[in-house]
């Protein structure tokens, strides 16, 4: 908003801004798409090269475009990246996806609408809880004492997205193949266990020194935050394999009851 006040030409930039904002959605659904077609091991070689191209986009517009440096770093490389993702999900893993589930009967659109409406409102809710906690902290305490909050926060966040990418590879696999739904499950509760615990572990053993690589104050002030974070990510696991287990199962209901109650404690307290 900064940049676009103090600009010559703000319609430009809008422009930019509502183009990079449809570029970045379709980005995010496309990693969804190749897990529901069950190609999810191109999800971290495609996120691995705009992780490394943002990176370096920001080192070399950041002394150039100290307004919108940021912005264009995260932006241009997701905008690049829909063209030869696009190319590979339409001419060639779609196909082949069509081809090998042709025998299967296609759900109806109205199960599907009511499905996507009652996953949306969860998501919002969801959502929510994670980016308005850091909005939260800066009006209760500041914004030097966010620094410091949103730091921890993002680190088990990053955990979190871990679990949910395994919540959703078992929903993908569980559709596929209901017959070996217990196994599924056993062998997802002990993946996402396994993740959660020896994460955990680690976060609570290395937190200051991770911390300590920003700077004094915030192994100083952050520590404590990111160690509570760490001792609850076994509980966010059983609330990420129920919530799978929720969507599997078609219980809507149970699904955004839970999310929206996770929103309103994390909030609230």
């Amino acid at each position: 908003d900064e940049a676009m006040a103090a600009g010559a030409s703000p319609w430009p930039a809008r422009l930019a801004f509502v183009a990079a904002l449809v570029a970045w959605n379709l980005f995010t659904v496309q990693d969804a798409v190749l897990a529901g077609i069950r190609q999810a091991v191109w999800v971290p070689f495609e996120n691995a090269i705009f992780a490394g191209a943002k990176i370096a986009l920001l080192v070399v517009l950041a002394a150039s475009m100290p307004r919108t440096g940021l912005f264009t770093s995260w932006s241009v490389p997701a905008a690049v990246l829909l063209v030869p993702v696009s190319v590979l999900l339409f001419g060639r893993l779609l196909p082949a996806h069509r081809h090998a589930t042709a025998h299967r009967v296609a759900v109806p659109h109205r199960e599907v609408i009511r499905y996507a409406a009652a996953d949306y409102v969860g998501g919002l809710a969801q959502l929510s809880t994670i980016n308005a906690m850091p909005l939260l902290v800066v009006w209760l305490v500041g914004l030097e004492a966010n620094a410091y909050f949103a730091t921890a926060w993002i680190a088990a966040s990053a955990f979190d997205l871990a679990l949910a990418n395994i919540g959703v590879s078992f929903t993908v696999e569980g559709a596929h193949d209901g017959e070996r739904m217990a196994h599924l499950t056993r062998s997802t509760a002990r993946l996402v266990g396994a993740v959660s615990v020896v994460g955990g572990a680690a976060i609570l053993v290395g937190a200051p020194w991770f911390l300590a690589l920003l700077g004094p104050e915030y192994r100083a002030e952050g520590t404590i935050v990111l160690r509570l974070l760490a001792v609850a990510m076994p509980f966010r696991a059983v609330t990420t394999l129920y919530l799978s287990l929720a969507r599997l199962r078609r219980r809507l209901g149970r699904l955004v009851a839970v999310q929206a109650a996770t929103c309103a404690i994390a909030l609230g307290a």
